[in-house]
């Protein structure tokens, strides 16, 4: 009888527990074993990052205990990635080395907060649970003045997410009976205020419609935090009362330090297999891999879905019948009770759905839907 592989997963976000769930559907407890290597107790779901300041979620429902989430036949081992010695198939941790047969990395980004200085200790932003809370509190507290809503990097996960933080943020200061003394902007680095250009207009349009300033092709560059000024690559500056940007992003060091191939420590992969070159026993997915669309937790579940059934065909359990095709899918807030729905591939035309009551209910119940079934993997 041939032994059961190992297959080790580094990362306990919603890519790692997704595939990890997945494979342990696709395979029987005697063809392998599943290991995931994180240090989370809790699973904090990203997508209620920009609900929790406003009020619009309760924080206690956008997290739940990791082994809830996880199939019983899969091992969770708390402690830290420092390194990957590709050659000998082993990871190192902080508290041991680890073997693997099919090893899928699915780290994530992490914040680079020094690529611009003076972002510690002035900007806000609602990218993690513990800064979603912290701006909160500077809402309740705010009375007026001018809000600068942007993003840093366009590598950064979630690329809607400004835009829907700005329209909500709207929304909560006419509630609150601030808006008239309030101005709100919206900075964003590309020529447009949306990396896709065929979203790019419905967003600009939705923001003037709500009277929110837009200042497009701003880099930043640094913060005056004494000024309250942010600076731009090209020498313009904004002020502000209240910044909420989004940070910039890496991915892990240990991916550049083992050799694999990357860009800003994101790996780069094979686009339609998700394999770093020369290495069939490694896949890379969501965040943590450099590939031609946007950063998304859809983007991660379809690309654990491709490498759960890859695996398993490879150990022939099941036929794969293509290879991966770069799905993403994203139902997004529009403010005042709408919502819409965007979705498109490397091979398939940008669809852009009108906005529309049902697709607002359908992202208000998206936080129930991913805890109880999508992370699970029967999504």
């Amino acid at each position: 009888m041939n032994r059961a592989v190992r297959i080790l997963i580094l990362g306990d976000g919603t890519a790692g527990l997704n595939v990890a769930n997945k494979l342990s559907v696709l395979l029987g407890k005697d063809e392998a074993f599943i290991t995931v290597v994180g240090s989370s107790s809790r699973h904090y779901y990203k997508g209620s990052g920009f609900l929790i300041p406003f009020g619009y979620c309760k924080p206690s429902e956008s997290y739940k205990p990791l082994p809830f989430l996880l199939n019983p036949r899969v091992e969770h081992i708390r402690d830290e990635v420092t390194g990957i010695r590709v050659k000998d198939r082993t990871v190192i941790t902080k508290k041991r080395t680890l073997n693997y047969d099919y090893l899928i990395i699915a780290t994530g980004t992490s914040f680079a907060y020094d690529r611009i200085p003076g972002y510690l200790g002035e900007a806000k932003h609602f990218y993690d649970f513990e800064h979603s809370m912290e701006l909160k509190g500077i809402l309740n507290d705010f009375t007026g003045g001018t809000i600068v809503v942007g993003t840093a990097d366009l590598k950064a996960p979630c690329p809607p997410a400004p835009f829907e933080f700005a329209v909500l943020l709207d929304q909560f200061l006419r509630e609150k009976g601030i808006r008239g003394k309030t101005k709100i902007k919206y900075v964003y680095p590309a020529k447009n205020v949306f990396l896709i250009d065929k979203i790019a207009p419905v967003f600009e349009a939705k923001l003037k419609e709500i009277g929110v300033e837009i200042e497009t092709e701003f880099q930043t560059d640094s913060i005056i935090q004494k000024n309250h000024e942010i600076h731009s690559t090209s020498g313009k500056s904004i002020n502000y009362d209240l910044l909420i940007m989004v940070p910039p992003v890496k991915g892990q060091d240990f991916i550049a330090e083992s050799g694999l191939d990357h860009t800003n420590n994101f790996a780069k992969v094979d686009k339609n297999t998700l394999n770093p070159e020369g290495h069939d026993e490694i896949f890379v997915i969501g965040d943590a891999a450099d590939l031609p669309v946007p950063k998304a937790a859809t983007s991660a579940i379809f690309a654990a879905e491709y490498v759960s059934k890859k695996i398993a065909s490879n150990l022939g359990d099941i036929m794969l019948g293509s290879e991966y095709e770069g799905d993403v899918g994203c139902t997004l807030y529009f403010g005042d009770g709408e919502g819409m729905t965007v979705y498109f591939a490397y091979e398939k035309a940008i669809s852009v759905q009108k906005p529309k009551r049902f697709d607002y209910l359908l992202k208000k119940m998206e936080a129930d839907m991913y805890f109880s079934g999508i992370v699970r993997g029967m999504m």
